[in-house]
């Protein structure tokens, strides 16, 4: 009997693992105005007082030592409140102010020298060690309803594992929260909520939270594994009537809480669930 060899290649990577990322929570919200966090970036926090982050970007001239205007390709992605630090190659510089596409700086910053610097030379924005809410001492990253929301989900016993703060950007108008869930959709995380945004009536809640709705029913079918939500939403303290929630809010994945409390009730319950 002849024997025919064949050639095969072998294929150890038959299946792709399941992505799961059991209670991870997304928190959509607002921060005020000297809040320092970037806007529609998700942050990735596992302390509420300490954040690890880290921002790129890249200079789009080449500056001299005696230049404080640092032109760059993008400000996004930076803090929005300024003094920060940056360092360029090995000079850490002061941020005194920023616009889209320069930065205001004070040179030789942490005992470093003033030095020339290329066209294109990386620009790195990191920070450890950040509050990210105490309304009485600096810094103040994300203060305001998100730092609360986000505060609140790590109050609970047993809490999160991570929490990813999304903050809006005012200048995206009616879009800011439609943009904001854009890039919520890229996390893979379970519970998606929106900071200290009570359910109250037809003019008060009812247009957000019908966007949380949607958000994570559509993602849930559309995202991919890993990517399948519930949203937790609160109705107005002491709101006890069904007829608020809309048949747009009214599906499998939307948990909606009643509840007498001043606080931020749906963070409680984020929190609750995925501890």
């Amino acid at each position: 009997m002849a024997v025919r060899y064949i050639t095969v290649t072998p294929v150890t990577k038959l299946f792709k693992p399941a992505t799961r990322a059991f209670g991870d929570i997304a928190i959509v919200g607002t921060a005020n105005n000297d809040a320092i966090g970037p806007m529609k970036t998700p942050v990735p926090i596992t302390n509420p007082d300490s954040i690890s982050y880290s921002a790129k970007t890249t200079l789009s001239a080449a500056i001299s030592t005696a230049v404080t205007a640092v032109p760059v390709t993008s400000s996004a992605g930076l803090p929005t409140g300024p003094p920060f630090t940056i360092r360029v190659d090995d000079e850490v510089m002061q941020v005194t102010a920023l616009a889209a596409n320069s930065l205001t700086v004070t040179r030789a910053a942490n005992g470093t020298t003033a030095a020339s610097h290329a066209n294109g030379a990386e620009v790195v924005y990191t920070t450890k060690d950040k509050a990210v809410d105490d309304s009485s001492t600096p810094p103040t990253w994300f203060k305001g309803n998100l730092a609360a929301a986000v505060r609140k989900t790590f109050e609970q016993t047993p809490g999160p594992t991570t929490v990813w703060a999304v903050r809006e950007n005012p200048a995206d108008g009616n879009n800011a929260l439609a943009n904001a869930f854009a890039e919520v959709a890229k996390l893979d995380v379970q519970i998606v909520l929106l900071a200290n945004t009570p359910l109250i009536s037809n003019a008060v809640g009812r247009t957000e939270i019908e966007l949380l709705s949607a958000h994570v029913n559509t993602v849930s079918k559309t995202g991919g594994d890993g990517k399948e939500r519930i949203g937790v939403a609160m109705l107005g303290k002491d709101v006890a009537d069904p007829a608020v929630v809309t048949g747009n809010m009214s599906t499998a994945r939307m948990v909606m809480v009643a509840h007498k409390s001043t606080e931020d009730a749906a963070a409680a319950v984020a929190g609750t669930i995925a501890g």
